[in-house]
């Protein structure tokens, strides 16, 4: 029998995104350079549309579940019902830049297994005994002659 990586549940530094709980696959080499490219151009443009797409469709591809959830108005425009977001390209495609610039962050870094920060520094442990040992010249009763 053979052993399958478990799932990831990303964490969200912003906290305007308290409450959204993303459970995804690990995303491949390929994958991780993709989303790297929705970095900003050098011109400062964003990527091209087929870039784009196909980063929306890997998102898509990696989310298992979540619970994203998006506020619509009725035909009576009065009542506001939530219904789940489909963790689809194009349920990726329709949220906001910075949902999605979160969700790529959280995505690489959990993929990349970047350790969290040890709970207190480490000390470097106790002094070598070599420090402590009391250092004197050697005097020889007896110069040499």
């Amino acid at each position: 029998m053979g052993y399958v990586r478990p799932l990831l549940k990303l964490v969200f530094e912003d906290p305007q995104l308290a409450g959204l709980q993303v459970r995804c696959r690990r995303l491949t080499l390929d994958e991780l350079f993709l989303l790297g490219r929705m970095q900003p151009t050098p011109t400062g443009g964003i990527p091209a549309a087929e870039v784009l797409d196909a980063i929306y469709a890997t998102i898509a591809a990696a989310v298992v579940e979540w619970n994203l959830e998006e506020e619509v108005r009725c035909d009576d425009d009065a009542t506001v019902v939530k219904q789940p977001v489909p963790a689809t390209r194009e349920g990726v495609r329709t949220r906001d830049a910075k949902l999605v610039l979160a969700l790529i962050e959280a995505m690489t870094q959990a993929s990349a297994d970047v350790s969290p920060p040890l709970e207190q520094p480490c000390n470097g442990g106790p002094p070598y005994p070599e420090a402590s040992i009391p250092m004197q010249a050697l005097t020889s009763p007896n110069p040499p002659s």
